[in-house]
């Protein structure tokens, strides 16, 4: 007898839904199946989108726990400047985030941020010495992030830095009204507790490098050439070149502008310039070659310089300096362009035609045309597009504005790690193998990867198509507190002053957490033939395949794309 016999007499003896009363272990029907559902862990297209290589998903799961220092504790497992990347990265993780396909992108480096300045975890000096030492030239991003990596991986790391103090374009070109130099300075006191010596005022040279018996140097000097667009006359008083001026200010030496200010160019340092002279009492106009569209500089960075009442003038080719009898600077000669077709780069093609110019009217002209990477005092040769930063001499190796094109901060950590990876393999006398740390499709790479802490999971990051978006509410992403603008405009404080608590915890339940198991139970209540069950550690569940039949309900349900059907194989 299989199971007891019931007979009803009448319509309302009938039970509210069919139900087996009987057990239905006796049927296996796992033979039914051509697929099974598996459980991954995959990547999170966030973290493939970011350079530094931050474990955004599983630092946003902390955030959502309340366990603040272990969420700052995952990002500086890579990166060692959150509250620097969480105020001036221009987040590539956002853009390739699974949400924005739903509504908006999380505001992940509002979250980096909101760790940052809240979490206490901080890294120590590490428990073994390997007896080797590395000297870093250049303390910028790259340069402290690979000090850092080095130091935590057991060697005595000395930093170089021929300036007053440390920070490279972090201090001397990024405005306080971005990031603060209080900000700058904790950021660097951590790196001082690991016992990381800086040397500022200073430079090493070859014979230094011999006698102080550095096994590895690496230069990671930026990029700070003055690119020159070499206008009829543009040397004399007030013509700055951008850094020039933008290193004054934030050095307290310029303390006003009077009358018009034209700055030449479309970058970031050409809004920063433009900003800053704002905040210092002029009126001021960028002026760029090609269309809005085109300017390299950050959008959010323009469209707050339009907000602050910054004047914009597109397809203006620079010519000239104009100058009175004395001297000094009355406007800028410039000439017309038209945008025609898209070139390689994505950006509009200009013709220019040197009879229709024009003039701009201006007491101070501000060149941000551009800067190219610094020339590396020793004789070495290295390619651009090197992946490994070495050069032609062994021991010797490169990173950041050197050997990248992408000079932003995000990027500069991600050399520094990877000039760490490469220094760390010559000093143990291996190969690097960074093909086993990069993330597949990605530009990052994983130190904890390096380390043997975590495998990278292989395979594509998980697509929108693949999130079921039902289980989802939609929610307004955050907007952070802002300056006022009266207030905005008038000095130097902070500008964006962050999410709050609330926000940032509302925030945090916004991310899909793509391709990774939350244990929400869904595939189990799903399953119709009850085949799956969690473990009992709570670690995942298991699937009991006498009795999965491969529907892949469980696989459409997962809200997160962490259940895959794979194809079984006799």
């Amino acid at each position: 007898m299989l199971g007891e016999l019931i007979q009803f007499h009448s319509i309302e003896e009938l039970p509210d839904s069919p139900v087996t009363l009987g057990t239905t272990l006796w049927n296996p029907t796992g033979t039914w199946r051509s697929v099974r559902p598996v459980h991954v862990t995959r990547l999170s297209p966030c973290m493939l989108g970011c350079p530094a290589g931050n474990p955004i998903e599983s630092f946003i799961r902390k955030i959502e726990e309340g366990d603040v220092d272990g969420a700052l504790a995952l990002i500086r497992e890579e990166n060692p400047l959150p509250a620097i990347c969480g105020r001036v990265c221009f987040h590539p993780c956002e853009e390739a985030c699974n949400r924005a396909s739903m509504d908006a992108s999380v505001a992940i480096h509002e979250l980096e941020r909101w760790v940052a300045d809240r979490g206490k975890w901080r890294p120590t000096v590490p428990e073994k010495e390997t007896g080797k030492s590395v000297a870093v030239v250049g303390s910028g991003p790259a340069g402290l992030t690979a000090a850092y990596h080095l130091r935590r991986l057991g060697h005595a790391v000395t930093v170089f830095e021929k300036e007053k103090e440390l920070g490279g374009l972090l201090r001397y070109g990024i405005p306080a009204y971005r990031l603060p130099k209080d900000v700058l300075d904790r950021e660097i006191g951590f790196l001082r507790e690991m016992e990381i010596i800086f040397r500022t005022e200073t430079t090493l040279s070859e014979s230094d490098f011999e006698k102080e018996g550095f096994q590895a140097v690496l230069f990671a000097v930026g990029a700070q050439r003055f690119r020159d667009p070499r206008l009829v006359h543009q040397e004399g008083e007030g013509a700055w070149k951008a850094l020039e001026f933008l290193k004054k200010v934030n050095e307290g030496e310029i303390k006003g502008l009077k009358g018009k200010v034209v700055v030449i160019g479309g970058g970031n340092a050409a809004i920063d310039a433009a900003r800053c002279a704002l905040r210092l009492g002029g009126q001021v106009t960028v002026a760029y070659r090609r269309m809005r569209e085109d300017m390299p500089a950050f959008d959010e960075e323009v469209a707050a310089a339009e907000a602050e009442g910054i004047s914009f003038v597109f397809l203006a080719v620079p010519q000239s300096v104009k100058r009175d009898g004395k001297g000094e600077v009355t406007g800028v000669g410039f000439a017309r362009a038209k945008a025609g077709s898209l070139d390689a780069s994505g950006r509009h093609k200009i013709t220019v035609d040197p009879h229709d110019t024009f003039s701009i009217e201006a007491d101070t002209v501000i060149l941000a045309t551009g800067e190219e990477p610094d020339e590396i005092p020793w004789q070495v040769d290295y390619k651009p597009e090197a992946t490994r930063c070495e050069t032609d001499r062994p021991g010797v190796f490169v990173a950041g504005d050197v050997v990248g094109s992408q000079r932003t901060v995000a990027y500069a950590i991600g050399w520094g790690k990877r000039a760490a990876v490469a220094i760390d393999a010559f000093l143990a006398g291996k190969e690097a193998e960074l093909e086993k740390i990069t993330l597949p499709g990605g530009e990052g790479i994983s130190m904890r990867a390096y380390r043997g802490e975590v495998t990278i999971p292989e395979g594509e990051a998980v697509s929108f198509e693949e999130v079921n978006d039902f289980y989802f509410p939609d929610v307004k992403r955050a907007a952070p507190r802002r300056l006022p603008m009266a207030q905005s405009v008038s000095g130097f404080k902070e500008v964006v002053k962050g999410l709050s608590k609330p926000q940032a915890l509302r925030e945090a339940g916004r991310c899909f957490h793509c391709g990774d198991c939350v244990m929400c139970d869904n595939c189990l209540i799903f399953c119709p033939d009850i085949a799956i069950t969690r473990k009992e550690d709570a670690s995942g569940y298991d699937v009991d395949l006498d009795h999965c039949k491969g529907c892949g309900i469980c696989a459409r349900e997962c809200p997160r794309g962490a259940i895959i059907m794979v194809e079984e194989r006799v």
